[in-house]
């Protein structure tokens, strides 16, 4: 498919399914415009982040587009190689809707170009209150936090009408940056910078997610944020998998958020996480 066909698919998106895009593809929200900037520049960023990754990458595209869209690739035809190309394409509506009064509202139509969205609702965009979350946990925990970002990402929508915007971000999202000291140190300097500090535990700690764990709490002992929300995962253990100097380092963990007089929580599933969760932003955003 084409650069151009799969921006205008993009074009199309709705913000939920542009955030779940830039999950999939793993892309560096550092590079991306905010939830506040039209469709239309959204797409051209994450269009402009996938390029340099070659054909490749523009079939990682099209296949995160077909999924977001409920679709499936057109197989190809010995009659026609050009229906390869072809990807059926959602109705779009395209009447621009009127948003007057509350300062909160929806945002218009995202099927919308730049020149099409109302200065009504580009000054609404301006209005949302941003939340930036860090999200934290060692590799093995990696479908939880998938699952985590893409609910809350989803949600967005509804935020939106609140004048709330959740920006989620995790190690994943700096891999691609150019820096000039150790990845690391650009993982600290995002969760100084953040609001909330989630980090996510198992079978062990991780060096690197006790060393964010460290920087977030210094940094709310200094500024009085982020808020750190700390979970264990209550699943059972494949002994065969397991590791002694793990569990152990796990433990002590526990023992020294004790002594740091910090609650940490428990959670049985990827669905409970996500509740407990969104108990917690529900008083955050109360």
């Amino acid at each position: 498919m084409t650069e151009t066909k799969l921006y205008e698919l993009l074009v199309q998106c709705m913000p939920s399914q542009l955030d779940a895009i830039t999950v999939k593809l793993q892309l560096n929200e550092a590079f991306l415009p905010g939830a506040g900037q039209s469709v239309a520049t959204r797409a051209s960023a994450i269009l402009k982040l996938v390029k340099p990754r070659g054909a490749k990458g523009l079939a990682e595209l099209q296949k995160a587009l077909n999924e977001v869209f409920g679709l499936r690739t057109t197989p190809k035809s010995k009659k026609n190689k050009r229906d390869t190309d072809k990807v059926s394409r959602p109705t779009v509506s395209r009447s621009v809707p009127v948003v007057t009064g509350n300062p909160n509202a929806i945002p218009p139509s995202t099927a919308q170009r730049t020149s099409d969205v109302s200065p009504v609702a580009k000054e609404q965009a301006t209005q949302l209150r941003t939340i930036r979350i860090f999200l934290a946990s060692s590799e093995e925990l990696r479908e939880d936090r998938d699952a985590f970002e893409l609910y809350f990402r989803q949600q967005n929508d509804r935020f939106r009408r609140e004048g709330l915007y959740l920006e989620i971000n995790r190690w994943e999202n700096f891999l691609d940056a150019m820096s000039e000291t150790r990845l690391q140190d650009e993982y600290n300097k995002a969760v100084r910078d953040c609001d909330v500090f989630v980090s996510l535990f198992f079978t062990k700690t991780g060096k690197f997610t006790e060393e964010e764990f460290d920087t977030a709490h210094r940094q709310f002992k200094k500024a009085g944020r982020p808020l750190i929300y700390t979970f264990f995962k209550n699943a059972e253990i494949k002994t065969g998998s397991a590791r002694e100097d793990d569990l152990k380092s796990l433990w002590a963990f526990q023992e020294r958020l004790k002594s740091l007089g910090h609650f940490y929580t428990r959670y049985d599933n990827v669905e409970h996480l996500k509740r407990q969760f969104r108990d917690q932003l529900d008083k955050l955003r109360g």
